[in-house]
C-alpha cells in the first residue's frame, strides 16, 4: 500500500525519466561560434543576396519613378504657366483699371490652394480660372513667374551700379542718378533676354507691364488705400534680385534706391 503524499518508486522513476526528456528536448543556448556560423550560412546562401538585391533593385526603380513623376509634373508646371500668364496678367490690368486693388500686391493667398512648393496646386492654379478671381491671387502668380523664370541679379551687379565700396562702407560715395538709371536699365534688358525662348521673354514683359500699370495708378491717384510704389516695387524685388544673408545688409541699407530705379525702369519700358 502507498502512504498518501508519497510516490512509488515506479512513479519517482517514471517522473525522473520525463524530466531528463524534457531537458534533452530543450533548444542549446546558441554560442558565438554558433551566431557567428549561422550569419556566414545566410550569407552563402544564394536567396538571401537575390532578395537583398532584389529589395535594392525596387528601391532604385520607386525611386526612379518617383523622380520622373516630379520632372513630369515640372514640366506641366511650366507649360501651365506659359500658356496661361498673358490671360493673367490682363486680368490683373482690368482689376487695376477698375481700382480694385487693395492688398494687391503684399497680400498672400491661401496657402493650401496656392502652394508654389507644390507642383499639383501649381498647375492647378495657374490653368483653373476659378482660383484666378481676385488681384491678390493674380499678383502672386506674376511674382511666382518671375521667380522661375527671371534670372536672378547678383547683388554684386548692383553694387557695382550703386558705387557701394565694400573696402569702405562708411564711405558715402556721390551717385551718379542718371548713369545709374541707364546701367541698371541695361542690366533687366540684359536678364531678360538671357531668360530662355522669346515665349519666356515675352512673358516677363507681360509680367512687368501690369506691374508698370499699377504704378502709373499710384502716380495718378494717390489715395488709394493698400498700393503705394514700395508695396509694388519692394515685394516683386526678392523674386529678381539674389539676396543672401551675407548682402541681406548692403540690399536693405540701399532698398530705397533699388525700389527707384526698378519703379523708372518700369514706367520708362513697360
Amino acid at each position: 500500500m502507498t502512504l498518501t503524499g508519497k510516490k512509488s518508486p515506479e512513479s519517482a522513476q517514471s517522473t525522473t525519466v520525463k524530466s531528463e526528456s524534457a531537458i534533452l528536448n530543450e533548444k542549446p543556448q546558441k554560442t558565438g561560434f554558433n551566431m557567428l556560423y549561422d550569419g556566414l550560412l545566410k550569407l552563402s546562401n544564394p536567396s538571401f543576396w537575390q532578395r537583398k538585391m532584389s529589395s535594392v533593385s525596387d528601391n532604385v526603380e520607386q525611386n526612379k519613378i518617383e523622380a520622373g513623376q516630379v520632372a513630369k509634373e515640372r514640366i506641366a508646371v511650366e507649360q501651365a504657366m506659359h500658356a496661361n500668364i498673358e490671360g493673367i496678367c490682363d486680368k490683373l490690368n482690368q482689376f487695376i483699371a477698375d481700382k480694385n486693388v487693395e492688398g494687391i500686391f503684399r497680400g498672400e493667398p491661401n496657402k493650401a490652394i496656392y502652394n508654389k512648393d507644390d507642383n499639383s496646386k501649381l498647375i492647378k492654379a495657374f490653368s483653373n480660372e476659378a482660383l484666378q478671381s481676385e488681384p491678390i491671387s493674380l499678383s502672386w502668380m506674376l511674382k511666382t513667374f518671375l521667380g522661375e523664370f527671371f534670372p536672378n541679379v547678383d547683388m554684386n551687379e548692383l553694387k557695382n551700379i550703386l558705387s557701394i565700396d565694400n573696402s569702405n562702407p562708411e564711405a558715402l560715395q556721390q551717385l551718379d542718378k542718371v548713369l545709374a538709371q541707364e546701367d541698371f536699365d541695361s542690366l533687366i534688358k540684359e536678364k531678360i533676354n538671357a531668360s530662355g525662348s522669346e515665349q519666356t521673354q515675352n512673358n516677363l514683359q507681360a509680367c512687368f507691364a501690369s506691374m508698370a500699370e499699377a504704378l502709373r495708378l499710384v502716380d495718378s491717384n494717390q489715395g488709394i488705400q493698400g498700393l503705394t510704389k514700395s508695396s509694388i516695387v519692394t515685394s516683386m524685388l526678392p523674386r529678381i534680385i539674389d539676396i543672401t544673408l551675407e548682402n541681406f545688409i548692403s540690399y536693405n541699407d540701399q532698398r530705397g534706391i533699388i525700389t527707384d530705379l526698378m519703379a523708372n525702369y518700369l514706367i520708362q519700358y513697360h
